[in-house]
């Protein structure tokens, strides 16, 4: 699931699969695109603006 903000697309579910299928050299996949109504900021936004994340590669999934 991504959510459109700013000319972006932001993942709010599924990072694990993104990551997977980079891996396996896939540079477009089909997603569920969720369009909030009265233009808010999603806090996914605000997180990754702050963490300074620009790309899938910026964030490390760790499996404990």
């Amino acid at each position: 699931m991504v959510i459109p903000y700013g000319g972006k697309y932001y993942v709010l579910d599924g990072h694990h699969r993104a990551f997977a299928l980079k891996k396996l050299g896939f540079t477009e996949v089909e997603a569920i695109l969720l369009r909030p109504k009265n233009g808010f900021v999603p806090g996914v936004v605000r997180t990754v603006e702050k963490g300074g994340l620009k790309k899938l590669e910026d964030v490390k999934i760790v499996r404990d």
